[in-house]
Formats: structure tokens, sequence, C-alpha cells
């Protein structure tokens, strides 16, 4: 991503940290029948999109950036699903996805 630049790497946190919110909000929107869940979960994925729209911009490779965002997406929303919902987290599935984290990082060297 461009060199790994603080700012680089400031956008690639705030584009997860806000889909991972967004994804935090599915529940609240009812089927999006709940205005105000609806609503804060699509303002959580514009910001998502524009924090991607803009590492791109700044020369981020789509083939680094897209497989990053889709393995910590899941991470993200496991995390959420048992911190904040009560769910159970599979180790298998857990272990898989951090491994395709790094098996991306590898890769993109």
């Amino acid at each position: 991503m461009l060199g790994f630049s603080p700012s680089s790497i400031g956008l690639f946190l705030l584009a997860i940290i806000a889909q991972t919110i967004g994804i935090s909000f599915f529940p609240k929107s009812q089927g999006f029948t709940n205005l105000g869940g609806t609503f804060a979960l699509v303002g959580m994925y514009v910001i998502t999109l524009a924090a991607i729209a803009q590492l791109i911009h700044r020369g981020a490779n789509l083939s680094v950036l897209i497989p990053l965002m889709s393995a910590a997406g899941p991470l993200a929303a496991i995390a959420i699903g048992v911190m904040l919902y009560g769910e159970d987290a599979q180790p298998q599935k857990i272990i898989m996805l951090v491994a395709a984290c790094g098996l991306i990082g590898f890769a993109s060297r």
C-alpha cells in the first residue's frame, strides 16, 4: 500500500473500523425496516468505501487491499458476534482467517 505511510495505515484502519461498526448495525437495522439502524449501517459503509477509494487514489494495490479487507472483515464480524451478541467463535475459522491475512501479507512482498 504505497510504502505504508502513516496516513495510509490510518485510512486502512478507518476502513476496517467503519466496516466493523457497520457490521454491528445489521441486527439493529432489522432487515432495513428500522430507519435508525439502517442509516447508521449505510453511513458506516459510505465511510468504509470513501477510505478505500482514497487508498486506491493514493496508489494502494487492489491485489493487496481488497484481499486484506476481505479477510479482516470476517475477523471483525466474529469479534462483534462474540462480544456483543454472545455467539460462539469456532477456533478453526479464526485460525484460517488469520492464516489468510498472513498469506496475503507474505504474497504481497
